[in-house]
């Protein structure tokens, strides 16, 4: 799997996604520090990746829109560096278990200590 992680999360989740033989970009690393959330999804779309981001509302609502699309992941709350690792390795492993993401957001958080992962069809066709 492809994966593109947005600027407001740890260039340190690319050797988390290489590690378990996945291609990470970071928005950042390749030149595109600043873009609109807009020019992220359409490159993240054109080139195949999930777009991996802690910034839900303008994800969701772009994600909405679009007829298909190669998946979203969403790590909530916004947090440090050693926990976006967890949260995304969390993701990783749901992620091994559904092969693909396509059309769907997997929404990882925490309830305490706990991880928390949540699947759900976006845009959703049963309404």
């Amino acid at each position: 799997m492809r994966f593109l992680i947005d600027e407001c999360l740890t260039t340190a989740l690319i050797p988390v996604a290489n590690q378990r033989g996945h291609d990470a970009q970071h928005i950042a690393l390749i030149g595109k520090a600043g873009w609109k959330d807009w020019s992220v999804t359409q490159y993240a779309v054109a080139g195949d990746f999930i777009v991996v981001t802690n910034n839900a509302g303008d994800f969701l609502k772009l994600y909405a829109g679009r007829e298909l699309h190669p998946g979203l992941i969403i790590l909530l709350p916004s947090v440090d560096r050693e926990t976006q690792k967890r949260l995304f390795a969390a993701a990783l492993i749901r992620l091994s278990v559904l092969g693909e993401l396509i059309n769907q957001v997997l929404e990882v958080g925490l309830d305490g200590q706990d991880i928390t992962v949540n699947l759900y069809p976006l845009p959703d066709s049963s309404c």
